[in-house]
């Protein structure tokens, strides 16, 4: 059993999202000690940069033209162009992991840009991803279970004022349900800014300790 913790907490050491994110795997470990965790960390190890005008072989940019030729079925260029290699690691780490933790805080209503930037890397058509004969998409990334763990300013809980201004929680429940994850669990603390922070972390730990000592990596 492999997690891949893809992490995107720009704050670092003073993230409360990474707070609850360390009870999370304190517990895991406790509760599953020969368990394999990877760590991505989406500020600090570097990510394929994306440029519709790639120039040269040795161009450290990854030519959209390659995502839109396997969209629509034709051969992919220049497969040995470094970025496209990137991608394609990138696509088989998440592959190969069997279950996913996410520690990302809410900005600006949604997720950190290095978040987006990563699924935009790894959402790629025949790898990913495929879409069947009326049109809908169909996950390649199946029986996995994600826990998205993340912290907010305000509280945007169901029924609160705010919660018309989250768009993080669908949108990645889009984004991961369209590769075929779909159990996936959000443990938010909340209202870090608007609201006493360690009150809403302590909440969250709670939670997140209690998945991780269940069978949620059995």
């Amino acid at each position: 059993m492999k997690v891949l913790h893809i992490m995107a907490a720009p704050r670092g050491a003073g993230s409360n999202t990474l707070a609850v994110s360390r009870a999370f795997f304190d517990a895991l470990a406790e509760a599953h000690p020969g368990l394999e965790v990877e760590t991505l960390d989406l500020h600090g190890d570097g990510l394929p940069s994306m440029n519709p005008h790639v120039i040269g072989h040795e161009a450290h940019a990854f030519d959209m033209g390659m995502k839109f030729a396997v969209m629509y079925g034709h051969s992919t260029p220049r497969t040995e162009d470094p970025a496209w290699k990137e991608i394609a690691a990138l696509v088989e780490q998440f592959k190969s992991a069997d279950r996913y933790v996410v520690s990302a805080p809410m900005w600006n209503w949604n997720v950190p840009f290095s978040l987006k930037y990563y699924l935009d890397c790894i959402i790629q058509p025949g790898l990913t991803l495929t879409v069947d004969e009326n049109g809908a998409y169909v996950g390649l990334v199946n029986d996995k279970k994600l826990v998205f763990i993340t912290a907010r300013g305000g509280d945007y809980s169901p029924g609160s004022p705010l919660e018309a201004m989250n768009f993080q929680e669908g949108h990645m429940n889009l984004c991961f349900g369209a590769m075929g994850v779909h159990d996936i669990e959000w443990v938010v603390a909340q209202p870090c800014d608007l609201g006493p922070a360690d009150v809403a972390v302590k909440a969250a730990s709670e939670k997140a300790v209690s998945i991780a000592s269940s069978d949620w990596a059995a």
